[in-house]
């Protein structure tokens, strides 16, 4: 009985306590309602990974297509490089989905590209996969070096009356494949 101030004011602290909390967890709540914000949609950058993936399996494809041609002269390595590198240069610059996926946002060396009709031709033979991106390793397999190109865009919010903060993207990519031929048969690896 000799100090009931002191429990009246422990209970008087937790109340105020509370007290405060509700007024932060309202004014917060408040503010929700005011504040017009709203988030990027990461989907262009996930639709991009998805036309990547849609790329890269294309360019395995005319690999291989262009090595069955030439499947004979496997063991001329000049002769075989050569026309490889010519045939497959002129599949990759025929296709449709390649061109499609490289001419949007194109970056070559961190400055903006265009890859039209007139500088193709130039783009894919001196910058995406030039003479020396096709080597003989020492095993006797031919190593095939896409070089480093990217895309570069922004990821604005679809809600223009809020506000949101924009999203620079820079994404860079390259790939590197070996080419084997065993058992009268190619076999393509990526090398990472």
């Amino acid at each position: 009985m000799k100090n009931k101030s002191g429990q009246f004011f422990a209970i008087y602290l937790v109340l105020l306590t509370l007290f405060m909390c509700g007024i932060v967890i309202g004014l917060y709540y408040i503010q929700q309602k005011n504040i017009a914000s709203s988030i990027v949609s990461p989907s262009p950058l996930l639709k991009l990974q998805d036309d990547q993936e849609i790329f890269e399996m294309r360019e395995k494809e005319l690999i291989l297509d262009s090595a069955e041609k030439f499947k004979s002269h496997w063991n001329d390595k000049d002769f075989f490089k050569e026309n490889f590198r010519k045939d497959f240069l002129k599949s990759l610059m025929e296709d449709r989905i390649v061109i499609d996926f490289l001419s949007r946002d194109l970056i070559v060396h961190g400055n903006s590209a265009q890859l039209d009709e007139e500088n193709k031709e130039s783009f894919f033979e001196n910058i995406l996969y030039p003479d020396d991106s096709f080597n003989w390793n020492s095993d006797g397999n031919l190593e095939i070096f896409r070089r480093k190109i990217g895309k570069l865009f922004i990821l604005k919010s679809k809600e223009k009356n809020k506000i949101n903060f924009p999203v620079y993207v820079r994404y860079e990519f390259e790939r590197k494949y070996l080419l084997r031929y065993e058992n009268n048969k190619f076999k393509l690896e990526v090398l990472e």
